[in-house]
């Protein structure tokens, strides 16, 4: 299904294990299935801080999901505004 390590781990907010998956070259912008980052993933969670370490070992916060969502939409929608404002 396409969905890496490095995207289960920012789903569950495991910071520690993202920075090392990423340490190990784990790809930041890799896309699932659906379209999905490690970063949209966090964002859709609410992990802030695994959010801003992704940002700031360059995800790409413009990369949209197959339906068009961006993380920042779906921080939005998922009632996670304090992620949103860093998106």
């Amino acid at each position: 299904d396409g969905v890496t390590d490095l995207m289960l781990m920012a789903a569950e907010g495991n910071l520690k294990r993202v920075q090392e998956l990423v340490d190990y070259g784990a790809l930041v912008n890799e896309c699932s299935h659906t379209g999905a980052t490690a970063l949209i993933y966090a964002a859709r969670n609410g992990h802030r801080d695994v959010a801003e370490y992704l940002l700031s070992v360059g995800a790409d916060k413009s990369i949209t999901t197959n339906k068009g969502s961006t993380a920042r939409s779906i921080a939005e929608r998922n009632g996670h505004s304090g992620i949103a404002a860093i998106l």
